[in-house]
């Protein structure tokens, strides 16, 4: 005598079949895999939008030496041998430090800490409106002032982005 035996199933439970797709399951980890891609985006344009606001202005307060020493990026062709023009000094401002754009308190306090460096004048030292040249002043030193010491000292305002000393150069 064989029994008839048939599994038993209850009525509130599907009898699911392996090659059958859930559509269900795929749209729940579509869900969940498109906020977890939004929660991402959004934490790298949080960071992202921290990282352009810093502020990287130039403070404006009184020049005083800095403890770093800057690179040199030598702007201006350098002639050792060259004579000097005895008292005077090529600086250039740094790209977007031009003196005529810095605030005027900040003209003043460059200037005083000029004067107290021995610099009697300062002027452009090429008539041209753009480019490093533009950036360039020749500054003339009171008599008896060590022409290498005041570049050092001038060299570490951070408006400056060089400073040597004046030379005569020509044609062969």
């Amino acid at each position: 005598m064989q029994d008839n035996i048939q599994p038993s199933v209850d009525n509130n439970q599907e009898i699911k079949d392996p090659g059958k797709i859930n559509i269900e399951t795929i749209l729940k980890s579509r869900i969940i895999l498109f906020f977890l891609l939004f929660i991402i985006t959004i934490f790298i344009l949080i960071f992202s939008v921290r990282l352009l606001s810093t502020d990287k202005s130039v403070p404006s307060s009184t020049p005083t030496p800095t403890a770093d020493v800057k690179a040199t990026l030598a702007p201006f062709p350098t002639f050792p041998d060259a004579p000097r023009v005895e008292g005077e000094l090529i600086m250039q401002y740094a790209e977007g430090q031009e003196f005529i754009n810095l605030e005027k308190i900040r003209q003043q306090e460059i200037t005083v800490f000029l004067e107290q460096n021995g610099v009697i004048s300062q002027e452009k030292a090429y008539d041209v409106d753009d480019g490093p040249l533009s950036r360039s002043y020749l500054l003339r030193l009171r008599e008896g002032v060590n022409v290498e010491e005041a570049a050092r000292k001038i060299y570490e305002l951070p408006e400056v982005n060089n400073v040597q000393p004046n030379t005569e150069v020509g044609l062969f």
